[in-house]
């Protein structure tokens, strides 16, 4: 399957969207208006249900939307591990329910999105506001198409 994880846009200092953030989405949106997405995770925070929002106002084709607390923010007591296991138990989810031509689009958090990163790529990176990461998975293994993509936002 394809999955391509998203990171919510700037907000402002109230932690909803700012109005950069605002612009962002709509090039978010247009960036990712070729995929055919089949189901898309969300993070309950405003911010990242903002970020949703504009992405898929003008898909007709999306009805399987979920909000997951398996990708939500990372708590305060929570360890490292723990968040970890959080999204390994999601992505093993994935696997039980979509298959290898489904695309799956999940909008969340800095922290979270680096720990799929370590997850599937062994490998740790910067996760801008806005950014799009994409890997495909499979039941055996991960290839990372791009990590961190914000090109589309210059």
């Amino acid at each position: 399957m394809k999955l391509i994880l998203v990171r919510h846009a700037e907000k402002d200092v109230n932690g909803l969207l700012s109005d950069k953030g605002k612009w962002q989405t709509k090039r978010l949106a247009t960036y990712l208006s070729d995929e055919k997405i089949t189901a898309l995770f969300c993070s309950p925070s405003p911010r990242c249900e903002q970020t949703m929002d504009e992405i898929i106002k003008n898909r007709d084709e999306l009805s399987d939307i979920r909000f997951s607390k398996l990708i939500d923010l990372k708590t305060k007591g929570e360890t490292y591990s723990e968040l970890n296991r959080r999204v390994s138990r999601f992505v093993e989810d994935l696997h039980l329910e979509f298959g290898e031509d489904d695309t799956i689009l999940v909008v969340s958090h800095n922290l979270v999105i680096r720990m799929f990163v370590y997850y599937l790529a062994k490998e740790e990176a910067m996760i801008n506001e806005a950014s799009v990461t994409i890997f495909t998975v499979n039941e055996k293994d991960s290839k990372k198409i791009v990590i961190n993509e914000t090109g589309f936002l210059e």
